[in-house]
């Protein structure tokens, strides 16, 4: 089955939509590295019945130490660990996040917003940091993707738990 195409919102300003991947018009673009950068698919057999943990890496591709932040659109169904913290120049470090859902969410409606900006500071946690008023000087959304039950029927489209089509070259019933 073919994954639904981004979902998108209308912009206030012209009506025109867009994706929930893109920036909102006048944020900064995000300076950092992140993988996956685009989409973050959360795959099982069952997504309702156990947690499900994609790992991201981030990179800080800049010169200066930088906060991060990451939001989600759903506290429910995500857990983000770390959702903030710090990371030095140069550096990588990888970020859990969970998917806990009691039912399948909606392809392409939920996404995470990461927002970073550079801080020399050393003894405030990075929650201290983070205010209302705080300007991010890179924002990246990445959307999710949910794909439910085996690969093989994921890849093929066919209707879980519906018997094989007959092979044309099978006897006819006696």
């Amino acid at each position: 089955m073919a994954a639904a195409p981004p979902a998108s919102v209308m912009q206030p300003a012209t009506g025109a939509p867009r994706n929930l991947g893109e920036n909102k018009p006048g944020e900064p673009a995000f300076q950092m590295k992140i993988e996956p950068d685009t989409k973050i698919s959360f795959r099982a057999k069952d997504l309702t019945a156990q947690p499900n943990i994609v790992e991201l890496k981030m990179t800080n591709t800049t010169k200066a130490r930088q906060t991060f932040k990451i939001k989600c659109t759903s506290n429910e169904i995500f857990r983000v660990k770390p959702p903030l913290g710090y990371i030095k120049p140069e550096e990588s470090m990888n970020i859990k996040v969970t998917c806990t859902c009691k039912t399948l969410p909606e392809n392409n409606r939920h996404f995470f917003a990461i927002y970073h900006m550079k801080s020399d500071e050393t003894t405030k946690p990075a929650r201290q940091l983070w205010q209302a008023t705080s300007k991010p000087e890179g924002v990246r959304r990445i959307v999710c993707s949910f794909e439910d039950g085996t690969p093989a029927a994921a890849s093929t489209g066919s209707a879980m738990g519906a018997a094989p089509a007959p092979s044309a070259a099978a006897p006819p019933p006696s």
